[in-house]
């Protein structure tokens, strides 16, 4: 008997918890920084945010991203760039956005950046949300510490599930 497996990733798992999260996305501009196939980025869309913009260091995933958006009725724009770069995330990224997700994403960067550019890159695209920012991942206290150098306080948490936990951040009322 083969006995069936779910690998981590699956559009549940990346889903689980986000909708309860207590982030509204209506009328918001979002930022999905490792857009992956923009899959996440497409739930979030149904509720109506006035702009979506997904980034991917593969440009595979980008494209697909693209097909997938074709029939969302949302102004979006997706994007191949490594995030670690400074210069790419000034050519790419908007000054502001009033959401910001980072969901699976800056324990790769660590491992493949080194922890100085994922520290640098995850504080820089932190700083870029005036609302709330959206983590999963297993590196939770790392980032706690760079949300909160960048004013940032916990607003829900689901350390366990099935995936990664997951962890929404708003902007403390004296940062804003």
């Amino acid at each position: 008997m083969i006995e069936e497996r779910k690998f981590a990733g699956t559009w549940a798992t990346r889903l689980e918890n986000l909708f309860e999260a207590g982030v509204g996305f209506g009328a918001k501009s979002v930022l999905d920084a490792g857009c992956n196939m923009g899959i996440v980025g497409y739930e979030i869309c149904k509720q109506g945010p006035a702009f979506y913009q997904g980034v991917d260091i593969l440009a595979g995933h980008v494209d697909v991203a693209r097909a997938v958006f074709l029939g969302v009725p949302v102004e979006s724009r997706f994007d191949a760039g490594d995030l670690t770069d400074m210069g790419v995330r000034q050519a790419l990224l908007r000054p502001a956005y009033d959401v910001v997700l980072y969901l699976a994403v800056h324990h790769h960067i660590r491992r493949v950046a080194g922890d100085a550019a994922a520290r640098a890159g995850a504080s820089d695209l932190f700083a870029r949300s005036s609302g709330h920012l959206i983590f999963r991942g297993p590196d939770l206290d790392d980032i706690r510490a760079i949300a909160a150098e960048n004013g940032f306080e916990v607003a829900a948490a689901f350390p366990r599930g099935r995936h990664n936990p997951l962890c929404a951040f708003r902007r403390r009322a004296d940062q804003a």
